[in-house]
């Protein structure tokens, strides 16, 4: 009896304790170095099975950027105060760092006299934002919180720390955690750059590339005003950049964005910012139309990508890389397509929609453009069933992820591509009139159509009218084609037609002269 009632009165204390310590967390004045005003919230207590006592959300100017967490650990009464902080740490980092996506330096101590708090500096994975994690024992657990370096004060406040140094004082005890130089942004401006970076990608995949731009090019003020522009992260935008202006067809334009970002990214500590690097070459490269330097390219890029995949141990970023790797696979792929060899360009499709099983958190999107290369391929060795199969299913994944918009419009010409191919010249016109009936609702900067996209209409067309005798019914059709070819977006469509029309319209006087 004597027993249980010590231990029920030690149980008793450690809760009092701890309360006593969390109602100081609680009521503690948090801010940042900027002077914003942060505060824990959504306690949410786990259950006993948990390491977590408890296990709360860090706001700072009502934006989520860090977290607070107590966690148990077993105490070893061998070990020192700094052992066993370091112990109980090792052992808690996994929880705390899980789906965080943080580079971290090696564990270091702040230089607090009298305390023994851990300091684990870290940078982003996706923007390079420094993020610090601090970790102390006391009231029986495991207090760590995890924050921006700009929540400094913050963070301490939150362990219960004293912070009596001036913000120039502490802006420089923090500095002085990374082995380089940081720079030290606000909350606002973070969430600004990676709300507009996200939308710029989004904008860039429905094919909406002035909107992309746009986005983006706020997106690198506000980035180049903080950390300037030879920071590797400003220089991934310039990358996004390139790729915008490329699909723009502003190719001196992305020439010079890669100049410009391409050695500060080949310093980069990071294989992941050196893989996406090649990536993008290979992609301006295929815009371009250098297959040869594209085919390069993407080869490296894919090799990159894998040995980043195969790594080990498994985390976030090997299965991102992964991904990367499928749609490195897909572009090589596309490369071989229109340079003849369709063949291996199967193959390739075939393994990077195998490859993007393997990622499943990557956008549902990238599936329907490896169906789309697929479905080309399918239709080169004429297999017009599948070809048929790969685009519709292409198509059903765009129009669920973006409606009607410009990535479902070029499925749906290549679908009314293989129709002609297969002379099923009805069914093209057909297919061509849906898209081009969606197309004429959408902005005139967003359109996907190229010339070349639209000659098989014009083959069509020929092909179906030599059967008919109504010389206006003809005609009506004829002005049809030249209606659609208004739709066409390329630079320098003079010169595209009369070679696309020497190499398409061959044995076809009649589809010459209309092109």
């Amino acid at each position: 009896m004597f027993i249980f009632f010590r231990l029920f009165l030690s149980a008793f204390l450690l809760v009092c304790v701890n309360s006593a310590a969390l109602a100081v967390n609680a009521t503690a004045e948090l801010e940042t170095l900027s002077g914003e005003k942060c505060e824990l919230k959504g306690a949410a207590q786990q259950s006993q099975s948990s390491v977590f006592v408890d296990d709360r959300q860090l706001l700072c100017g009502e934006l989520v950027v860090g977290r607070f967490a107590r966690l148990l650990f077993s105490e070893n009464s061998k070990d020192t105060g700094k052992q066993q902080l370091e112990r109980a740490f090792s052992a808690a980092k996994a929880e705390m760092l899980l789906n965080a996506q943080l580079n971290c330096e090696p564990e270091r101590y702040l230089p607090r006299d009298g305390e023994i708090v851990l300091a684990l500096p870290c940078r982003s994975s996706t923007d390079g934002w420094p993020t610090l994690l601090l970790a102390q024992i006391g009231g029986g657990t495991l207090n760590v919180v995890q924050g921006p370096a700009s929540a400094y004060p913050a963070l301490l406040s939150a362990l219960g720390l004293t912070k009596d140094a001036s913000r120039t004082l502490l802006a420089a005890e923090v500095r002085a955690l990374w082995s380089a130089p940081i720079v030290i942004g606000s909350q606002v401006d973070q969430a600004l750059i990676r709300e507009l970076w996200s939308d710029a990608r989004l904008a860039n995949s429905r094919f909406a590339y002035a909107e992309a731009e746009q986005a983006l090019r706020r997106a690198l003020d506000v980035q180049i005003r903080i950390f300037g522009e030879d920071d590797v992260v400003t220089n991934a935008l310039f990358l996004d950049m390139a790729m915008i202006v490329a699909n723009l067809g502003r190719f001196d334009e992305s020439d010079g964005l890669l100049r410009r970002a391409a050695p500060i990214i080949e310093r980069s500590p990071s294989p992941a910012e050196r893989a996406r690097l090649a990536t993008y070459r290979a992609n301006i490269s295929a815009l371009r139309g250098d297959y040869i330097a594209a085919r390069s390219e993407a080869s490296d890029a894919v090799a990159q990508w894998r040995a980043i995949s195969d790594a080990r141990p498994v985390t976030d970023d090997t299965a991102l890389a992964r991904g990367e790797m499928a749609m490195a696979l897909n572009l090589e792929a596309f490369v071989l397509m229109r340079s003849g060899d369709t063949t291996s360009a199967n193959v390739l499709a075939s393994q990077a929609l195998l490859a993007l099983a393997a990622a499943p958190a990557t956008p549902v999107w990238w599936r329907a453009d490896i169906m789309g290369v697929l479905g080309e391929t399918s239709l080169s060795d004429g297999r017009l069933a599948a070809a048929e199969t790969y685009f519709n299913t292409a198509i059903r994944i765009r129009k669920d992820a973006f409606g009607e918009g410009a990535g479902t419009l070029r499925l749906r010409t290549a679908l009314a591509r293989a129709y002609q191919a297969e002379n099923m010249n009805t069914n093209a016109i057909i297919a061509y009139r849906e898209a081009l009936t969606l197309a004429r609702s959408l902005p005139r900067d967003s359109l996907p159509f190229t010339d070349e996209d639209l000659i098989p209409l014009a083959a069509a067309v020929v092909n179906y009218s030599a059967d008919i005798t109504d010389e206006k019914q003809r005609q009506g059709l004829f002005t049809e084609v030249f209606d659609a070819f208004q739709l066409a977006r390329k630079p320098g469509r003079d010169r595209t037609v009369a070679l696309s029309a020497m190499r398409l319209s061959s044995g076809s006087v009649e589809l010459s002269a209309l092109l």
